[in-house]
Order: structure tokens, then sequence, then C-alpha cells
């Protein structure tokens, strides 16, 4: 590898380098500074500053080899260069672990490789998978390498296919119709599913600068569901906006809580449902048993056991009629029911709890609630009796 790439792939973490050569030689890959070998070879070496010492103190160094040193953002260590040593070195403001995997791109030249930046995507994804990336500088030399820069504000995308066999062509199609829908937008298809880095420079209200229904006509026509995360603006959370994009999905489609827009399940809609499965575990190990459904408002729950028993759904209607700001226009029109059919299903959910609806003074309660039992029987398969 020339060393002009290499210095440019660690721009913003070299301390200091001294490099006797131009070329690099990278083919058998890199090797810890120890065990030391009897002689140079076509790998580079890398280890931590207080390691590299030591070898220096003890005469060891390989000479005309490459030595890439670590030194974490606290250690005040210096290093200055000595003539004797005949070898290439590059010390870093990184952690052992993070200069492995910025190596790994280097070694990849992924944008040859594949003009869409697909692999480089895919190579991030993975390392980001494995262990969060908490180095700033770390992630900036990972970001100059997607196809696209990163904006402000930064969302993840999730999509999923309904269907259980995914075909190459059909694959290929919704690759270029997601790209044709996030123009100039890092994307990429990898497990069965589809991520989009999506970014915007004004946050807003928190929702994507896209149109919601476009996209979810998109979602209809190849078969998929899509989960959205919050939007943030820290790069080094892209695994967490990955996770909740993904949770938001998966736990709307298993639990019966339509979102807004069909099939797209926006973590703003469904993150009290994700802190509940969070919850879950330790409530168990708390309470020493699994009955979730305590946590729930018993209105709630008496409301569930009725529509249980009578075949109703009334716990839905008042769950769309609390999202809704008690607007009963707006409530018939995300149940596509008829207005008259909706008020007349709230007046038996006031006389089943004994009050009227607008005396309710935190309907956020009650909006948790609903989560916790649709958790507790739908996504945990448990009865609630």
């Amino acid at each position: 590898m020339k060393a002009e790439a290499l210095l440019k792939g660690f721009a913003g973490v070299i301390v200091s380098s001294h490099l006797l050569t131009s070329d690099i030689p990278m083919e058998d890959g890199v090797r810890l500074f120890t065990p030391v070998p009897q002689k140079a070879g076509n790998y580079v070496f890398l280890g931590d500053i207080s390691t590299f010492q030591r070898l220096v103190h003890e005469q060891k160094l390989i000479v005309h080899s490459t030595y890439f040193i670590c030194k974490g953002a606290d250690d005040r260590s210096e290093l200055s260069w000595e003539p004797a040593w005949n070898i290439n070195y590059i010390l870093l403001n990184l952690k052992v672990k993070e200069a492995v995997q910025l190596l790994n791109i280097l070694q990849n030249d992924t944008q040859k490789e594949c003009p869409d930046g697909t692999k480089v995507l895919q190579a991030f994804f993975k390392a980001i998978s494995v262990e969060n990336i908490s180095s700033h500088e770390l992630m900036t030399s990972w970001v100059k390498r997607f196809p696209y820069p990163l904006k402000t504000f930064i969302a993840c995308i999730v999509v999923r296919s309904e269907y259980p066999v995914l075909r190459y062509d059909y694959v290929q199609e919704v690759t270029n119709a997601l790209h044709d829908f996030f123009p100039e937008t890092n994307l990429f298809y990898m497990n069965k599913e589809w991520i989009v880095f999506w970014g915007q420079e004004i946050k807003g209200s928190g929702e994507l600068d896209i149109s919601y229904e476009a996209f979810a006509e998109l979602l209809r026509r190849y078969g998929l569901n899509a989960g959205i995360s919050y939007l943030g603006v820290i790069p080094e959370n892209m695994y967490t906006l990955y996770l909740t994009a993904k949770a938001a999905m998966m736990l709307g489609l298993k639990v019966n809580v339509p979102p807004r827009i069909r099939r797209i399940y926006s973590f703003a809609q469904y993150h009290q449902l994700y802190l509940i499965h969070l919850c879950a575990k330790e409530y168990e190990r708390a309470h020493n048993h699994s009955n979730f459904y305590y946590m729930a408002h018993p209105d709630i729950v008496r409301i569930f056991l009725h529509d249980q028993e009578h075949g109703t759904d009334l716990l839905d209607t008042l769950y769309a009629y609390l999202i809704n700001q008690s607007s009963l226009t707006r409530t018939a029109q995300f149940l596509y029911m008829h207005r008259n059919t909706v008020y007349n299903k709230l007046l038996k959910i006031e006389a089943l709890i004994g009050y009227p609806l607008n005396k309710i003074q935190d309907h956020s309660i009650f909006i948790l609630s609903y989560m916790v039992v649709k958790y507790y029987c739908e996504y945990q398969n448990n009865v609630l009796i």
C-alpha cells in the first residue's frame, strides 16, 4: 500500500510519523508487536506505545518494517524518532482495536471494488455491531469513506421484506427503488435487511424530511416494512439508531399497535414499548414473578378483559383516541371508522370505567398501560386472567 494512502487514511488521528519508503507491504496482514518474528515479512506491526518502548529497549525491532503505535487519548507518552531504528512508524491517537478496524478498511480499498460504496458501508456496519465506536477520530475516518457525506441530523431506517425467501433480482429491484427514493444517501443491503443512513440539515419537528405517504406506497408495492429511528446528531450512536429502528418495526409487527402510517414503524411511536421490552426482565427479577401486567393502570386491564370476554375492541379505540389528542374526527380517520361508531365506543368505555374520558389527567399513563398489556399478551404470548 502507498504510504501516502496510509497517511491520508489515518488523517486526524496521527500524532507523529516517520516513513522511509513510499510503499508499505501489507499483503500478509497485521501482526501484534509480540511475539517478535525472526525476520521481516509482508505485514505491518501493531500495538501500544508501552510495548513498543520495551521492544526498543530490548533491541527487538525488525528493521525495514512498519509499526503502527497506539496510545489512548489520556496517554501522555512521547516518542522521538531514532535513526538507528531503521523502521517506518506511525504514532496514532487510537486504541489498538480501533486501529485494527481502520487498517481493515484501508486494506480493502472498497471504493474500487464497488463503485456505490456498498462494501465500505457493510464493513462499517460489521465494525459497529461488534464493538461500539467511541472514538470521534475513528468514526470520522469511517465516515470520510462513505459514498455520501453525513448531514447534521442522522436517522437510521431499517427495511425488511415480508417474504421468507428473497431472490437476487428482487433484492436488486428493491435496492434500486430505495436508491431512487433516497437519492445521494448511504444505504446498503445486508443480512436480509436494507439499512439507510438518512441525513438532513434541519431537525424540524423530528420527522424525516421525506414523503411518508410515498414511502409507504413503495413499501406496499414490494411487500416491505420499515422501522425509523429518532434523528440524532452524534455519528458514534449510529448502531443505537439502527437497534431502535429495528426494534420499533419488530415490536410493532408482533404487538397489535397499528402504526400511524401503515408499514412505517417510527421509534417515536414505539419507544415506550421498547422501554417496556427492556424493563420486563428486570421486573421479573425484582418481583419474583412474571405478571408484568401489574404495572398497567387497573382501568386499562378492566377494558382489556371486557374486550376478551365480549369480542370488542374498546381498548384499541381508547388508545387511538388518546394518541390523537382526544380528537373524535382524527380518531375516526385513524381507525377507518365512522365518527358515530367511534363516539358510541367511547361512551361504552366511559360506562365501563365509571367516569368521563375528559377526566383523565395524564394520558401518558393510560398509553403506557396500554403498551404494557399489549406487550404482556401479544409479545410474550401470555394470557391475562
